[in-house]
């Protein structure tokens, strides 16, 4: 065994002039099943290991090394640690750091391969600090106390070196290959801590915890922080996405996902739940990318086991309810969903939950309409600074929070057997109505806040009221809609009534006209969805004519303003909010267009769509890696084809789905959210493809006109 470990190591590391690739990747192979041979208890195994280590080094430091010499490399890095890693330990514990080194330096290389072997290598290097080879060497140096203390310290701080920290700085650098990688390493240095190690259910719970705290330190702890290359720092955020960092996020969900929650019993998992509702409450759970993992594990796990105690349910009310008024709205977005989640989990809570949101929306309401009373405005057009004080953004987060809070449980109506008492739902209903018909937009913009409430509320109700409810109100639904899309309402969105003053004033103005827009454009999509399909044909016809009515003088009005068309190039930056926001118009304009069942019923609007379909899917405007936008053409086009190509992309097809979905994952700081009323919806569609969609179906319709 050792004269064989001699010879792959010596044909490994180059010796001979012009090597032969084959010929080293074979050497590497067999110096890793050498390793593997030798298991751990062999006397001479350090000195293998030593030997193979020094190998892997020498080819890895050659520039030209090729993906297959890599992963070959890594095999044997992997050997090593599997086998207990008595030769990582030398030298007072300075090779375990250069391997580690070189792992991490791995997970960047351009070959998916080649970053899946180091993540694999790296989780098993530091699961082998906890192997009793480790506890040896420290024991080994009792002679030498200074190189003791060190080894300890090196291998006390083994996980730190391998996982926690380089995974901190490739969340803080927004490195969305290294954050991937990463999570392959954590995963596997749990499976193996879990195989060779005994590590329990409370070990995994622990680490679970462990990352979402890590995830809160990137992020800087504090509620809208986010990395300062993420593009979404407070008051600097893209739309809704203050202080995410999507691919940090997407990799801790699927460390929870996998190497987790799969492997706790249900005894484990609710013990998981009980911890992840903890620190929900803490400051932890108010940093956003920690808050927004934490929400959503808790509802992925209330799926899994399917139904939760009254006590369970006492538990998780507070803390979501509290998160409903918290500042950054994916917070507030992931909150609603777990109460969604618990509503369907245990039905008797349903209606005492959506009762609760709807009685505390309606006090929320009040106050904010006292503090929104008709004030003069400024000689300038622009509204007084009370608008923006900290009572009245707690007033309107509180209102937006509990409006989502209510919508989400009003869907989650769909989703139980015996339903919401539909008194309860009627009295949702009236309140969105109020919140729009009672309420003058000019006074303010907590006025616009309330009525952005009362359209969060409609949509939902229009997904989640039967038929029988809904036809007798058609007309009276469809005028509620005038106050945000008529064309006296779009004439509000031209810049230039705001112009008068500074930019970011202006932009403060039209970004709260915007907003409320959005809400009532998503509203429109619920009501197509909903009452719109389910009549009759020449209903269905008549109410379709009506919706492409109450879009087009926003279209115009979209398709007149350069800020609207292309809000990229306004003069606050790529990143300011009213960008996000006027992306967001954009593309829920364009939404709702494609949702309409019929496109010749809006013959007159296709030019003015097909330039916005064109004008984003050219992203030419938007900063790459900076917005959803800027994805978005890219994307939409991948969505176009043939599923069977698949295996022409970067992912290998035929392994887990998750990991896959992670590996295509392109989310950005302030992507669209899901709206309350999509929670458990089948089939959604992913929003950045639609305009691929849509520009392919008005293409094919203007080319039938043509050749017919």
């Amino acid at each position: 065994m050792d004269n064989s470990a001699s010879m792959g190591s010596k044909y490994a590391h180059m010796q001979y002039r012009n090597p032969d690739p084959v010929i080293q990747c074979m050497a590497l192979r067999l110096v890793a099943a050498v390793v593997g041979g030798l298991g751990g208890s062999d006397r001479g195994v350090a000195a293998v290991h030593a030997d193979a280590l020094k190998a892997v080094d020498k080819c890895l430091k050659d520039k030209s090394a090729s993906a297959a010499i890599k992963t070959a490399a890594t095999s044997v890095i992997k050997a090593v640690a599997e086998a207990g890693g008595a030769g990582l330990w030398a030298n007072a514990g300075s090779v375990f750091e250069d391997t580690a080194r070189v792992c991490v330096a791995g997970l960047v290389d351009p070959s998916l391969t080649v970053r899946e072997a180091f993540a694999a290598a790296l989780g098993e290097v530091a699961a082998a600090s906890k192997a009793p080879s480790a506890k040896e060497a420290i024991s080994g140096l009792e002679s030498k106390p200074s190189k003791k203390a060190a080894l300890e310290q090196t291998i006390e701080q083994a996980v730190t070196t391998c996982l926690t920290k380089p995974f901190a700085e490739a969340a803080s650098a927004h490195n969305r290959q290294a954050l991937t990688a990463l999570a392959q390493a954590w995963i596997a240095y749990l499976g193996s801590m879990q195989a060779k190690h005994s590590a329990d259910e409370d070990f995994l719970i622990k680490a679970a915890a462990k990352l979402i705290e890590l995830l809160a330190s990137a992020s800087g702890g504090k509620a809208g922080a986010a990395a300062p290359d993420s593009g979404c720092g407070p008051g600097n955020d893209l739309g809704p996405g203050q202080g995410e960092m999507p691919h940090a996020q997407a990799a801790v969900l699927y460390v929870l996902r996998v190497a987790v929650m799969e492997q706790l019993s249900e005894t484990g998992q609710r013990a998981l739940l009980e911890r992840l509702t903890g620190m929900v409450s803490t400051p932890v759970g108010d940093a956003v990318p920690a808050g927004v993992v934490a929400l959503e594990a808790m509802r992925l796990i209330i799926d899994v086991v399917g139904e939760v105690s009254s006590d369970e349910v006492h538990r998780m009310r507070q803390p979501c309810i509290t998160k409903l008024t918290a500042h950054p709205q994916p917070l507030q977005f992931q909150a609603a969903g777990v109460l969604s989640a618990v509503a369907v989990a245990e039905p008797s809570s349903a209606a005492l939950l959506l009762q609760e949101c709807l009685e505390k929306l309606a006090a929320q309401v009040q106050q904010l309409t006292a503090a929104s009373a008709p004030h003069a405005s400024s000689p300038r057009g622009i509204r007084d600074a009370d608008d923006s004080s900290t009572t009245m953004r707690l007033l309107k987060d509180s209102v937006l929070g509990f409006a989502n809070g209510a919508a989400a449980l009003v869907s989650a109506a769909t989703r139980l057997s015996l339903g919401i008492p539909s008194s309860l739902l009627l009295s949702g209903l009236d309140l969105g109505t109020k919140c729009i018909r009672e309420v003058v937009p000019d006074s303010g913009a907590g006025a616009r806040v309330i009525m952005e409430a009362g359209y969060i509320l409609l949509g939902a109700m229009c997904i989640a009221l039967p038929q029988d409810i809904m036809e007798p109100r058609h007309e009276e639904l469809l005028s509620l809609w005038q106050p945000a899309l008529s064309a006296e309402a779009a004439q509000k969105l031209d810049m230039k009534r705001y112009l008068t003053a500074s930019l970011a004033a202006a932009e403060g103005e039209m970004l709260t006209e915007v907003q409320w827009r959005v809400a009532a454009l998503e509203a429109l999509h619920a009501f197509v969805m909903g009452p719109c399909t389910s009549c009759g044909p020449l209903q269905a016809a008549t109410l379709t004519a009506t919706c492409a009515s109450l879009l087009q003088p926003t279209l115009d009005a979209v398709c007149a303003a350069p800020a609207l068309q292309d809000p990229w190039r306004s003069g606050s930056g790529p990143n300011s909010t009213f960008a996000g926001a006027a992306g967001l118009l954009q593309l829920r304009l364009l939404q709702a267009y494609l949702l309409l069942p019929k496109a010749a019923a809006f013959a007159p609007e296709h030019a003015s769509i097909l330039r916005l379909c064109a004008s984003a899917l050219k992203g030419t405007s938007a900063p790459s890696g900076r917005s959803w936008s800027g994805t978005c053409g890219s994307y939409s086009l991948q969505r176009l084809l043939d599923t069977q190509d698949a295996v022409l992309g970067p992912a290998v097809p035929g392994r887990d789905p998750l990991l896959d979905a992670l590996n295509s994952f392109v989310g950005t700081p302030g992507s669209p959210p899901v709206r309350p009323w999509e929670q458990g919806l089948p089939n959604q569609t992913d929003p950045a493809s639609q305009l691929a969609g849509l520009l392919h179906l008005y293409a094919t319709h203007i080319c039938q006109q043509v050749y017919v």
